[in-house]
């Protein structure tokens, strides 16, 4: 298990507390980039863990945030998303604001990755069939670059939100009442993510991965590449919290019985993603962990030839890797806010050679 160097928000005195960690960042001199989502602003401490200065305050004015939600370098400064207002804005290090991206054609903005001086953000639209029974949600992986146009569109796939499977969490929108969401675990979903000119995105249903590289303020297709790791079977006792999942839900909204909701026989292959700071390393977690306390992440080069595989403890959220670090947010079992960050060994972390570079001021 990957080794904890560092705890911001946990040590007796600290001075600062952290209410919802929704994302964070790291540059090349190991400062951190803190999003606070609860308390509207990102936090800088250098890579000792001492605070610098904060970015940002609640409010709908110029460097205020309503709503952030994710962080993404845009070549040495930092893009922030706020995702209720619609905005991407734009700061330097020293956190004075450059610049605000919006378009009116955005409806909803999710995700924010960085693709050199370029963003990669992930939008999504809601769709209805005709007879308005069913709800979908068609998902963008749009390029955008100042003032926030969108420049191409990578890729772009439908997800039902009757049944709407992201990571772990089956959840189940529903017209009338609102919303009914329940948990049940091991849907594949679809997962990306970009550093440098390049583009990342794969499903968990299968070990594979599509490339794009930005060449001209277009994606073009690279390939894509796989591997033939086994993918994990469901424990009866998981396909049985299924379908009691799927038979609640019935109770619930009467399921259409043309449209069955099928129980997986196996774990997808990975659920998420994250590229490292410079590009020179892709990590996936997977399912195939032994021990249910831990998360189980596999390390792979640029050209996504494997490298090994860690482990973490299972409350770890990975937001980001960057050299010998590694960047996670969790909660202490009394439900207390933290940022940990766990030093990857040499073998793992070494940039490979022909890489290619962060679009981050390393």
């Amino acid at each position: 298990m990957l080794a904890r160097d560092l705890t911001i928000g946990l040590a007796e005195g600290d001075p600062h507390e952290f209410e919802e960690v929704g994302d964070i960042e790291a540059d090349a001199e190991g400062n951190m980039y803190i999003l606070d989502r609860g308390a509207r602003s990102v936090a800088i401490f250098d890579r000792e863990g001492r605070f610098r200065l904060a970015i940002g305050r609640e409010g709908e004015g110029p460097g205020e945030f309503v709503s952030p939600h994710r962080l993404a370098w845009n070549g040495e400064d930092l893009a922030v998303l706020d995702r209720q207002a619609l905005r991407i804005s734009v700061f330097d290090r020293s956190g004075a604001l450059r610049d605000t991206w919006t378009d009116p054609l955005w409806t909803s903005v999710f995700e924010l990755s960085s693709v050199g001086d370029d963003v990669l953000a992930v939008e999504r639209r809601a769709l209805r069939d005709p007879f308005e029974t069913r709800r979908y949600d068609e998902v963008y992986l749009n390029l955008v670059r100042p003032p926030g146009e969108i420049v191409d569109t990578v890729a772009t796939w439908v997800d039902s939100s009757v049944v709407q499977v992201r990571y772990r969490a089956l959840a189940a929108r529903f017209g009338g009442p609102g919303l009914t969401q329940v948990r049940a675990p091991y849907g594949p979903s679809g997962v990306w993510d970009s550093r440098g000119p390049e583009i990342l995105r794969g499903f968990g249903g299968e070990y594979r991965i599509h490339r794009f590289v930005v060449r001209d303020g277009r994606a073009h297709p690279a390939g894509d590449v796989s591997h033939d790791f086994p993918r994990p079977p469901l424990h009866a006792a998981e396909r049985e919290s299924i379908r009691k999942t799927i038979a609640d839900l019935d109770e619930r909204v009467d399921l259409d019985p043309r449209m069955p909701i099928p129980v997986p026989r196996l774990k997808p292959a990975f659920a998420r993603m994250i590229v490292s700071g410079d590009g020179a390393r892709v990590w996936l977690r997977t399912f195939r962990q032994g021990d249910p306390r831990l998360q189980m992440w596999d390390v792979h080069d640029c050209d996504l030839a494997y490298l090994g595989s860690v482990s973490l403890p299972r409350e770890a959220w990975v937001h980001a890797v960057a050299g010998q670090a590694l960047y996670a947010a969790a909660r202490t079992a009394l439900g207390i806010p933290h940022v940990a960050r766990y030093r990857v060994p040499d073998d793992l972390a070494a940039p490979a050679s022909g890489c290619p570079a962060r679009g981050d001021g390393s």
